[in-house]
């Protein structure tokens, strides 16, 4: 199992990068050693010498900060502490700037093990994450950064025996995503072998549950991404169990969505089968539209 608990507290969990990464920027980077760390990113233009050089690093996330969520339009960052080592995780607003520095705003205690999150809702007024170790989907009015506030728990529970005993000993959703059309919440659940799928009202941001889709038994989905390729979308699933990638037909018959699978293969591609400690993690679409799966070790 891809345990984040035995990794390195170096190791970045999260990097988000803000500006034109063609010439500079600003890059956040979450890490278990407590520290959420401002990098200014450079791309020399005539020399092509990329370069990495730290302005700031906050301690205000908690013990174990690990997915962050950037709100651009109004210069808040998000963080999550997974709470590894306490009963709870936690949900942190910064305010950002131009030089790099981060104030809090707002920190408020949540269910243990968050791992992901997403804005979502008119203004990017709510965010949803997942309590993987409370097996749950929590949401939260983000409207005044400084009085976060709880609005909604969907719990799981397994519905049957787990096709994979040792990994699916109860539900554990892994990311809530939003798809192209900013109306639909997807969740991908390794426990449950489903995308839990979600519509939401864009004002009070209260769920309305989808009926899931049902992926291959024992496939453990863990990360989704979206691409738009003119008039059709497309979802990728990555697999974490199966370690495959999973395509899908993404229409909206009578403004719902559906997901049409359309392939499965290994996430290494043809050829041998990749070693049992490599498992796919996380998958990112390139600007070329190339999918792109991250590995993660188990250990």
């Amino acid at each position: 199992m891809p345990s984040r608990r035995n990794l390195q507290k170096s190791l970045a969990a999260t990097l988000l990068c803000a500006g034109n990464l063609a010439s500079a920027g600003l890059v956040y980077v979450s890490s278990y050693s407590q520290t959420v760390t401002t990098l200014n990113y450079t791309h020399g233009q005539n020399t092509g010498i990329q370069k990495l050089s730290p302005v700031a690093v906050s301690q205000s996330c908690s013990d174990n900060p690990s997915w962050l969520t950037l709100d651009s339009p109004d210069s808040i960052l998000y963080c999550i502490n997974e709470g590894l080592n306490t009963p709870n995780g936690a949900l942190t607003a910064f305010k950002t700037s131009p030089g790099g520095t981060l104030q809090q705003l707002g920190q408020v205690s949540t269910a243990n093990g968050p791992v992901s999150g997403v804005v979502f809702g008119n203004n990017r007024h709510g965010h949803g994450f997942l309590c993987s170790g409370g097996s749950a989907f929590t949401t939260w009015d983000v409207s005044n950064p400084s009085k976060l506030k709880l609005l909604q728990t969907k719990n799981f529970k397994l519905t049957g025996p787990p096709a994979d005993p040792s990994r699916q000993d109860a539900p554990h959703p892994h990311e809530a995503v939003l798809d192209p059309t900013g109306k639909f919440l997807l969740v991908p659940d390794l426990g449950m072998d489903l995308i839990h799928l979600y519509s939401f009202d864009p004002n009070t941001l209260a769920l309305k549950d989808i009926t899931p889709v049902s992926v291959k038994p024992g496939s453990g989905p863990r990360h989704l991404a979206f691409v738009v390729k003119g008039s059709k979308t497309f979802a990728y699933l990555v697999t974490e169990l199966g370690n495959t990638i999973i395509g899908y037909d993404v229409t909206y018959p009578n403004g719902q969505i559906k997901l049409t699978e359309i392939f499965n293969i290994p996430s290494h591609g043809a050829g041998p089968a990749e070693p049992s400690s490599y498992a796919a993690s996380e998958v990112v679409v390139s600007v070329s539209s190339m999918i792109q799966p991250t590995p993660a070790f188990k250990g």
